[in-house]
């Protein structure tokens, strides 16, 4: 019974990548592009208003990974870059945004 909506639109095609909701934001984080070769980038989205802005990079690209919200930072762990990554990686946004 419920409703589906577009609210953005991503700047390039992303498969594969964790999206964890903080604050009145969305941040998208890492993921693959459309030739299967993983991102570093981190993309904030505002649902509001639907922009869609680079905050950040990852220290090394990585799709398939897991990511929650814990204490108004983002962990990010896991997943496949150049090889399967074992870190856990915590990103703080500032008040701007960026990662």
């Amino acid at each position: 019974g419920g409703r589906t909506r577009t609210v953005a639109n991503l700047p390039f095609p992303v498969a594969h990548a964790p999206l964890v909701a903080l604050g009145s934001s969305l941040y998208l984080v890492g993921g693959a592009n459309a030739a299967g070769h993983p991102l570093n980038r981190i993309l904030r989205i505002d649902p509001a208003s639907g922009s869609v802005i680079p905050v950040g990079r990852l220290p090394s690209p990585l799709a398939d990974a897991a990511a929650v919200t814990v204490q108004g930072r983002i962990v990010v762990l896991g997943g496949n870059g150049n090889a399967a990554s074992d870190a856990v990686l915590v990103l703080q946004p500032t008040a701007r945004g960026r990662a």
